[in-house]
């Protein structure tokens, strides 16, 4: 069942390659899937299952200059085109990495570089 449910809702996501406008950049790192859930519908899902959901994406950077999106809903094959995203976007992604990245290596103990990249990055926005 769960496997059935994962594989569907996978299997229609779109892939994206996004590519990230004039001189900015993805941050890269040894752990770079992101996965980003805009509703947070039901926390006591097991881990993994809302990968099935539509408003959950899996977010890829794989330069500094591009990166893949599985993302949303299409029961059509969708042609795969690299697409100029906004900087709010590329700052997002560059938002929900660092913190991935804090909490994992910090546990939460913040050291002050990191705060100001925190700071001054845009929250994240809708993705799809």
């Amino acid at each position: 069942m769960i496997a059935e449910h994962l594989g569907q809702g996978i299997h229609f996501k779109v892939l994206s390659v996004l590519e990230a406008p004039g001189d900015l950049e993805f941050f890269l790192s040894d752990n770079p899937v992101l996965i980003v859930d805009q509703a947070k519908k039901d926390p006591s899902w097991p881990q993994g299952w809302e990968l099935g959901r539509a408003d959950v994406s899996i977010c890829l950077p794989i330069s500094r200059k591009r990166c893949l999106l599985l993302g949303g809903y299409s029961e059509k094959l969708v042609d795969i085109e690299v697409e100029t995203i906004s900087a709010e976007f590329v700052d997002s992604i560059n938002y929900i990495s660092t913190f991935y990245a804090e909490e994992e290596l910090f546990g939460g103990v913040v050291d002050l570089k990191l705060q100001t990249t925190l700071n001054s990055t845009t929250k994240p926005h809708s993705y799809t």
